[in-house]
């Protein structure tokens, strides 16, 4: 793989609920850690809206290339810059050099 065209800086994180805190209606707080900062290519494929119970919703369908990272699922999310990709399907090159990952941003 070329290194010229991983150019953007992608922060992985991962979901840690805190058990002995919760909000004002006792449920457990989501909270994301670092786990590291990559080089990635991070190309926009598709955007599009969705009406759904009166309210705009967009997506925006995103694709990561990164070099091959075991432990890499899809309960993780990306940082890139204020937005954030969470990953729904990843495909690993047959000889684990580089994976593409496909993510749904929530704008």
């Amino acid at each position: 793989m070329r290194s010229g065209i991983l150019r953007h800086r992608l922060t992985i994180q991962t979901a840690s609920t805190a058990s002995s805190t919760g909000n004002a209606y006792n449920e457990p707080v989501l909270t994301w850690t670092n786990d590291a900062t990559v080089p990635a290519e991070v190309l926009t494929l598709s955007g599009d809206e969705a009406v759904r119970a009166a309210q705009v919703q967009p997506d925006a369908t995103v694709q990561v290339t990164m070099r091959y990272r075991s432990g890499l699922t899809t309960g993780k999310r990306f940082r890139f810059g204020d937005r954030y990709l969470y990953p729904v399907g990843i495909v690993p090159d047959p000889r684990n050099t580089k994976q593409v990952v496909l993510c749904k941003e929530q704008l």
